[in-house]
């Protein structure tokens, strides 16, 4: 496993210039993609042909299948299961449909020497898994022993962990708790981000158990750069990984080849390329060649997918003029309250195009000196926070373990050991591992303040041209009407007298009782993944299409999946706003640079785009 797991790892000054690499280099850089040691590395890799799938998928189901079994594996289920184990690692750009479920169930089954495995998953599918799928495959397959479900003996033992479970306040040292010598992720992107916690309680765990395998896969691997899987890809396949390991390296890298950053020569890159061939595309097949790298070249279903905008009625003028205050050179709500961060100017402007806008009221009725001071020491603990949080540390890596620090070091610390006011736990203290102190400059100003002002979030309504519109969509034949927001999904439920369903089990419960006679309105955020409804529904509204062409892939991908009966699946969007309208462009580029990187193709790009007339 290369160093860089371990300097990535720890807090050196390296770190933040790496993570700052990205918004910088479309400033600095100049000239183009120079020789380095990675490149070298990276061009000497040998390049391996896609193997034979068919002789991959008899063998590999005749060692796993159970005597009675009747499935057969996929060509991807049975390319990952042949290669992983060969080069100890795995990245995985598998599409829908490709069986990605199985291949992490499959996997402790033929990794050498496995005794204790680790499958990391979405949160919302770890009951599926565990009272469906593990039922349904156990009918066919040779299964591990799973965790408090079943035993096997002589089987490894796969503990089912959602990402949500790492991310605990009494997660912290989950991973060491259940001493996995491979580590199996499905939908990998989900460590992608460096201040996550669970994010880093991942990679200290591989850090100091650098034997640990570690395989991982999702649908789409990367949304806007190399950089998304950079560091998967590292510890993932140590010197094998095809991408670069360091600066400035991966920086010239990235802008040559990132959708946002296309903007210096190539250089050495075309040396990726045959003669007239684009560097992504060159690049592309250096990615898709290397041992370890599993990329599924198209989806397999053969069903039409279509994107068609629907026109609404005209936009009301309350709606333009205050879109017209949200787009100001000091963007403000339409009540006034002043847009700090382009975040919120975003947010704002989506709900403005659905025909409303959320806001904090304060019912107590604080005056406006005390809601003044009150943000102000939010704003600087969250500052402080932040910087602390980037400094990976058992039992202090998310923001409750650190108030929890905090406050312990203001009522004076320690009782197993005798210390001063102001000072940390003595050496040796038995208590100094699983209760941490610390000095915040900020955290006691904040605690004196924090519950003495009162927030609600609430909904002005400006208009509900958009309500309508989905409701009457939703009344004229079967569909699933989906949403951003909370708030719209209930009133076009009300309105339709249809069910809405958003996040907790009496949502996943309802929509598995959904037999398809009726219209659903389901939130974006909740239910993108896990779901099969394909055999229920085609028809899909967007009331405000996702910016993120990963989101949207997967949110689409619930009705455009193997098993789709119709010939046809039909995808509406709104697009009556200039912001509406950048989200869509944006994610339509995205999914064109990771079909272009990676060679799997996106939704987005699968489908014919129609634009209807004015």
């Amino acid at each position: 496993m290369p160093s860089l797991l371990s300097s990535r790892a720890s807090a050196d000054p390296a770190d933040d210039h790496y993570r700052r690499a990205e918004s910088t280099f479309d400033k600095f850089w100049v000239g183009k993609v120079g020789p380095s040691a990675d490149f070298t590395r990276i061009a000497g890799l040998l390049r391996r042909p896609r193997p034979d799938l068919n002789v991959l998928i008899k063998e590999l189901t005749a060692k796993l299948k159970r005597p009675k079994g009747t499935q057969e594996l996929r060509p991807m289920q049975a390319w990952a299961l042949h290669e992983a184990p060969l080069v100890r690692g795995l990245l995985g750009s598998m599409a829908l449909g490709s069986g990605k479920t199985l291949t992490g169930l499959l996997m402790p089954m033929v990794w050498p020497n496995c005794k204790r495995a680790v499958l990391l998953i979405p949160p919302k599918l770890r009951v599926q898994l565990l009272e469906h799928d593990l039922a349904f495959y156990g009918q066919h397959w040779k299964l591990p022993s799973i965790a408090g479900k079943v035993v096997v003996e002589g089987r490894p033992i796969l503990h089912v962990v959602a990402y949500s479970e790492l991310s605990g306040t009494n997660s912290s040292t989950l991973l060491e708790q259940l001493k996995p010598d491979l580590i199996l992720c499905d939908e990998v992107h989900k460590l992608k981000s460096y201040t996550a916690a669970r994010t880093k309680r991942f990679f200290r765990y591989l850090a100091a158990n650098q034997h640990v395998s570690l395989c991982g896969w999702s649908g789409t691997i990367t949304a806007t750069s190399i950089r998304d899987y950079t560091f998967l890809a590292a510890v993932m396949l140590g010197d094998g990984s095809p991408v670069p390991f360091n600066e400035p390296a991966l920086g010239e890298w990235a802008a040559a080849l990132d959708a946002e950053e296309r903007f210096i020569d190539p250089g050495v890159l075309r040396q990726l390329c045959v003669p007239g061939e684009d560097v992504r595309s060159g690049y592309r097949r250096r990615l898709i060649d290397t041992m370890g790298v599993v990329a599924s070249a198209e989806e397999e279903i053969g069903n039409e997918l279509s994107f068609i905008e629907r026109k609404l009625p005209p936009t009301p003028q309350v709606i333009i003029d205050d879109l017209k205050m949200c787009r100001a050179k000091e963007p403000r709500r339409p009540d006034k309250e002043i847009l700090l961060t382009p975040l919120d100017v975003t947010r704002c402007a989506r709900q403005l195009a659905c025909g409303f806008y959320s806001f904090w009221k304060y019912p107590r009725g604080e005056p406006e000196d005390l809601i003044k001071e009150w943000f102000e020491k939010r704003q600087h603990w969250n500052r402080e926070l932040r910087e602390k949080l980037k400094d990976s540390q058992p039992h202090l890596d998310s923001p409750k373990l650190c108030e929890n620090a905090a406050e312990r070091f203001l009522k004076g610390g320690c009782r197993g050991c005798e210390r001063g006011p102001k000072e940390e736990h003595r050496k040796g203290c038995r208590e100094a591992a699983t209760h941490p102190l610390w000095n915040s400059y900020t955290w006691s100003f904040w605690r004196d303040i924090k519950d003495r002002v009162y927030h609600e979030t609430a909904t002005k309504w400006e208009s509900d041209f958009v309500i309508q519109d989905a409701a009457a969509w939703a009344k004229e034949s079967v569909g699933i009407v989906w949403v951003e927001f909370v708030e719209l999904g209930h009133k076009i439920a009300q309105l339709a007298k249809i069910p809405y369903y958003g996040e907790g089990e009496n949502a996943a419960r309802g929509i598995a009782n959904e037999t398809g006679k009726r219209s659903v309105v389901l939130s974006i955020a909740a239910n993108s993944e896990g779901l099969n409804l394909q055999d229920r529904f085609f028809r899909n509204l967007f009331t405000t299409f996702p910016s993120d062409a990963k989101l949207a892939g997967q949110t689409v991908g619930r009705t455009h999946r193997p098993g789709q009966k119709e010939d046809e699946v039909i995808v509406e969007y709104y697009a009556h706003t200039q912001e509406l309208k950048n989200g869509i462009e944006s994610a339509r580029n995205k999914a064109d640079y990771s079909t272009e990187t990676i060679g799997a193709e996106h939704k987005l790009t699968l489908g014919t785009w129609v634009k209807t007339a004015a």
